[in-house]
């Protein structure tokens, strides 16, 4: 079973028929989020699939951000540390996955990429932080790496990262769009911003088994795969 039909929801399509696997991916995904109506109502549908879909291995997708002690305070990754809980103590059989920003077809529109690649298009003034990094994963990989850790692995109720070896700064992500585009960015830079380091260790094995490259996972070659129109 796989709930919602977004970027993540997609990807884990082949799941849809599962008797064995239920795919969480209709949760909060807007870090600017404050409302408590769409936090409570991804409470109340969680708390429902938990008990419908008890005897399922329950597969939840929550964040890498909320290893970043400047960023984890605010209502939306609060929101996510309940939800991550509220499985813990719920589920029987679960795997939370903390994501990094992802980069695929389409995708909610505040996603970093996303978010620099509309301004541009549309040549609208928007703002960045300066000193800010952000970890891109291709949607790829996390789809090979969640299907071999629920395939081929016997590894249950841990919580698992998924990430890139390297940050790249939100800077060098406006100047590839720009390169793809061929447009110049309409930025202001706010003196602000942190890098994040991601424990990914666990993924190491992993991409050896999978016969991928750590580095392979390029920002560069990942945005113009799913940016570049020419």
């Amino acid at each position: 079973m796989v709930i919602g039909n977004g970027l993540v929801a997609q990807a884990f399509s082949h799941f849809k028929e599962s008797d064995l696997i239920c795919v969480y991916a209709s949760g909060v995904s807007d870090s600017q989020e404050v409302s408590q109506y769409e936090f409570d109502r991804e409470k109340e549908l969680l708390t429902k699939y938990l008990v419908s879909e008890s005897s399922k291995v329950f597969v939840y997708f929550s964040t890498t951000s909320l290893l970043n002690k400047e960023e984890n305070n605010t209502v939306y990754y609060l929101h996510k540390q309940k939800m991550e809980e509220l499985i813990k103590d719920r589920s029987k059989n679960y795997l939370i996955f903390r994501l990094s920003q992802i980069v695929g077809q389409g995708g909610n529109p505040t996603n970093i990429v996303n978010y620099i690649y509309n301004n541009i298009v549309s040549e609208k003034t928007f703002h960045i932080h300066k000193y800010a990094t952000r970890n891109l994963i291709d949607i790829e990989y996390v789809r090979k790496v969640v299907d071999y850790v629920l395939l081929e692995m016997d590894k249950y109720n841990t919580t698992i990262n998924i990430a890139s070896p390297k940050n790249i700064s939100v800077i060098n992500i406006v100047k590839i769009i720009e390169s793809i585009t061929g447009k110049k960015s309409k930025l202001n830079y706010v003196d602000l911003g942190n890098d994040q380091v991601i424990d990914i260790s666990f993924l190491e094995k992993i991409y050896h088994n999978l016969d991928l490259e750590m580095d392979c996972n390029q920002p560069d070659s990942m945005i113009r795969k799913y940016f570049d129109i020419v």
